[in-house]
């Protein structure tokens, strides 16, 4: 109906869609070719029930009726002169001016006050880092002093203890004496007084080292707790470091990004341990710019890495363990090391 239509209009430049349908295609060359003539046959039923299609196909008759039949209108253009064609259009194009070349460099770029803001962000997250830093090394130090006086203390109080134990068995010793000697009442109320005296001052020093012991351990609780929350702490700013870091690269600020990534693995190997799953973020980040600046090498030690933590603390089949394989693939690829690629 489409093909019939556009032959009804008297433009000179309507071109009948043959294309659009396999029917209309594979009639193509009766409709257009020179010297081509075609008869339509339009069926009617003067059924009532059937006035809508009668009316639609009257319609489509009254305008079948006006087509005309052009001998150029179904004959496909000829593939080399629209080849020449498009050549000539394309010699023709115009190379971009400057002012096109600059204003599009200018929207490239990326904007100075978003690269000031995460400038400003990042040195805010480093003081910050700086600041943990130091407490938790100041935390160890205190920590580590703190053990040190409960040593001591325990080994005073051991020695004081032996002490008061060998005057208390020499005092029993004393008394033996005097009674198998006999007439000694009065030395043997002299040593009982020593010994009261020396019972009361031997209760008192324990009584002290009790409270010290004591507070010692309420300070070394304290210690233990503060190291608690930097373990918290730490991790989280190691991970916005890392967010920071794929802001940095993505502006092509390379150096910026590298120096972030290499700041949160530390922190976290620091705080966590070298195997916490943790540091994987910023491994495969750290691997990822690598292999952007082609230093595959590199970005293959640290997907390797990557690989071994998560493949011991999520499984071998978890999808994340099958990404670090598929990036080492693709490293191992530009390296043209393609036995190694599909292992």
């Amino acid at each position: 109906e489409k093909c019939v239509a556009s032959m009804a209009k008297k433009s000179k430049n309507a071109r009948p869609p043959f294309r659009d349908s396999k029917l209309t295609r594979i009639l193509a060359p009766a409709l257009g070719s020179e010297g081509a003539a075609a008869a339509v046959v339009v069926c009617a039923s003067p059924d009532a029930e059937d006035f809508y299609e009668t009316a639609t196909a009257l319609e489509f008759a009254a305008i079948a009726v006006k087509a005309k039949i052009r001998p150029d209108g179904a004959l496909p253009a000829d593939p080399k002169a629209l080849t020449q064609k498009l050549q000539t259009d394309l010699a023709n194009l115009e190379a971009p001016s400057r002012e096109t070349e600059v204003e599009l460099r200018g929207q490239m770029a990326p904007n100075g006050g978003q690269m000031d803001a995460l400038r400003e962000r990042v040195r805010d997250l480093q003081n910050t880092v700086a600041r943990d830093q130091q407490h938790a090394a100041e935390c160890r130090d205190e920590l580590a002093e703190a053990k040190r006086q409960v040593g001591g203390s325990r080994a005073d109080a051991d020695g004081e203890a032996d002490h008061l134990e060998d005057q208390i068995a020499e005092l029993g010793r004393q008394i033996e004496r005097v009674g198998a000697g006999g007439g000694g009442d009065e030395a043997m109320e002299v040593l009982r007084q020593v010994a009261r005296s020396e019972s009361q001052e031997m209760k008192e020093q324990l009584a002290s080292i009790k409270q010290k012991l004591a507070e010692q351990h309420a300070e070394l609780s304290s210690l233990d707790g503060a190291g608690e929350d930097m373990q918290m702490t730490l991790p989280t700013v190691a991970l916005k470091l890392t967010d920071v870091g794929t802001s940095y690269a993505r502006a092509g600020l390379v150096k910026e990004a590298l120096l972030l990534y290499m700041n949160a693995i530390t922190i976290i190997e620091s705080v966590c341990g070298p195997e916490d799953e943790r540091v994987v973020g910023p491994l495969t980040s750290l691997a990822e710019l690598y292999v952007s600046q082609s230093r595959e090498e590199d970005a293959i030690a640290l997907y390797k890495r990557a690989y071994a933590i998560d493949r011991e603390a999520l499984g071998p089949d978890h999808p994340r363990v099958g990404r670090h394989l598929a990036a080492l693939g693709v490293a191992y690829h530009r390296q043209g090391k393609a036995d190694a690629a599909g292992l």
